[in-house]
C-alpha cells in the first residue's frame, strides 16, 4: 500500500454534509460507490481512494511542543508574582534569593511537565498494543489489512468478536448483533438487518442497517459497504466535537488566581511602603530599603502553596496510575477528587457488560471480583 497520505483520513465535506445512507437500498450504496457487492474493490481502486480520501484514521492529536507547555505554566498567576520577584532581586543584586525563587518556578513546571510527558508516553504505548486490523473483500478475496487502509466502498467482513473499522452499510446479515454502547450509551446489542429501509430522520441508535466504526460485533457475521472512514464517521463526529470543548479553570485555579491578584497588591504595598518610611524617616539607604521591601514581597508570597499542590496532585495521578488510569493533565485530579455524585442513563455501560462474582459468605477465602463463573464453582 503507498504510504503517501493525509494526516487523517475521511473527507471533512462528507462529515459536514452526510448521506442518509441507512434510507438507501443496499444496491443504491454499492452503486454509488461503484463497487461489486460480491467482488468487492480492485487493488488498484482501492489504492486510489486510499490516495483521494487518506487513511482510515482520527485527527491525530497535536503534541504540545516543550516551549508550549513552559508557556503554559509559566502564565499562572503564581509563577508570574514569582517570577517577577526573583527578577527584581537578580536586578539589585540578591542573586542567592533571585536563584532560590527560580529554583522553586523551576519546580513546579518541572512536576507538570513530567506528568504530562509521561502521559504521553504511556498512552501511545497502549495505541501500539492496539493497533487494529480488518478483514476486506477485494477482487473476491477475503485479505486481512490494517484498519487504516480501509478506503469508502470496500467490502468488510463482520464477524463476532471483531470491531468495526469504519462506518458501514449493511449489505449480508446471519444472526448479526452489535455492541454500540460506546457511541450510543445503549448497553443492550442491537440487532442487526441488512434489509431495512429507515427514514431519513430516524435516530442514531435505531438504525439498524448499518454498523458504526468502534463498535463491536457480539455474534453472527455479515458483510457492510464502508461509507464513512476516518473523520467523516461517526466516530470522528464525536472526537471533533470534544476536541473543540475549551478547558475551563478549576475552582482550585480560581481561588488561587484570586488569592494571587490580593496577595500583589499587600505585597507591593508593604514592599513600597517601608523603604519610604525608612528612607524618608531613618535615613536608610534606598538601595538596601528596596532590597528590604522585595524580601517583604518574597516573605508575603506562599510560593509553598504552588509546590504543595503539586506534589499532591502529582501523588494523585501516581495513585491512579496504579489503578490503570492515565492523567494527562494534574488538574484532572483536582476535578475528580471533587466529583461526588456520577450520573449515568446505564450501568451496563459502567459495568462493561460483563458478569463479576462478588465475595459471598460461605466461609471460604475468596478473593474479590473474580468470574461468576469460578465463584459458584468454588462455593458449590
Amino acid at each position: 500500500m503507498p504510504k503517501k497520505n493525509p494526516p487523517a483520513g475521511g473527507s471533512l465535506e462528507r462529515e459536514k454534509n452526510p448521506m442518509p445512507w441507512h434510507a438507501l437500498a443496499s444496491e443504491e450504496v454499492a452503486g454509488h460507490f461503484e463497487v461489486d457487492p460480491h467482488l468487492g474493490l480492485s487493488e488498484s481502486e482501492a489504492c486510489e481512494r486510499l490516495a483521494r480520501y487518506g487513511p482510515n484514521r482520527l485527527l491525530e492529536e497535536r503534541r504540545e511542543p516543550l516551549w508550549e507547555v513552559l508557556l503554559e505554566e509559566i502564565r499562572e498567576p503564581m509563577i508570574l508574582l514569582l517570577l517577577a520577584t526573583g527578577v527584581l532581586y537578580a536586578l539589585w543584586g540578591g542573586l542567592t534569593d533571585a536563584l532560590t525563587i527560580f529554583f522553586v518556578i523551576l519546580a513546579l513546571v518541572g512536576v507538570e511537565i513530567f506528568n504530562e510527558r509521561r502521559a504521553e508516553k504511556a498512552i501511545a504505548a497502549l495505541g501500539k498494543l492496539a493497533e487494529p486490523t480488518a478483514s476486506v473483500c477485494r477482487g473476491r478475496n477475503p485479505l486481512e489489512i490494517s484498519s487504516e487502509e480501509i478506503v469508502p466502498g470496500d467490502l468488510i467482513l463482520l464477524r463476532a468478536g471483531q470491531r468495526v473499522p469504519a462506518g458501514a452499510r449493511i449489505i449480508r446479515a446471519f444472526g448479526l448483533a452489535a455492541d454500540e454502547s460506546a457511541l450510543t450509551g445503549e448497553s443492550a446489542p442491537v440487532e442487526k438487518e441488512a434489509d431495512l429501509l429507515l427514514p431519513e430522520a430516524t435516530p442514531l441508535a435505531e438504525r439498524r442497517n448499518l454498523v458504526f466504526a468502534g463498535t463491536m460485533i457480539t455474534r453472527g457475521r455479515g458483510t457492510a459497504i464502508a461509507v464513512a472512514t476516518g473523520i467523516a464517521a461517526e466516530l470522528g463526529r464525536v472526537a471533533r466535537m470534544t476536541r473543540a470543548v475549551k478547558p475551563l479553570r478549576t475552582p482550585l485555579q480560581q481561588a488561587m488566581n484570586e488569592m494571587t491578584r490580593w496577595m500583589v497588591w499587600l505585597a507591593f504595598g508593604f514592599s513600597l511602603a517601608v523603604p519610604l518610611f525608612g528612607w524618608l524617616l531613618a535615613g536608610q539607604s534606598l538601595r538596601q530599603m528596596l532590597l528590604t521591601g522585595l524580601s517583604l514581597v518574597f516573605a508575603t508570597i506562599p510560593e509553598e502553596m504552588p509546590i504543595i499542590i503539586s506534589m499532591v496532585l502529582a501523588l494523585g495521578a501516581y495513585r491512579l496510575s496504579k489503578r490503570r488510569a492515565i492523567v494527562r493533565k494534574l488538574r484532572a485530579v483536582e476535578t475528580l477528587g471533587a466529583v461526588t455524585v456520577i450520573a449515568a442513563d446505564k450501568t451496563g455501560t459502567l459495568t462493561e457488560n460483563r458478569m463479576k462474582g462478588q465475595p459471598i459468605p460461605s466461609g471460604i477465602d475468596a478473593p474479590e471480583n473474580i468470574g461468576s463463573g469460578r465463584a459458584l464453582q468454588r462455593c458449590n
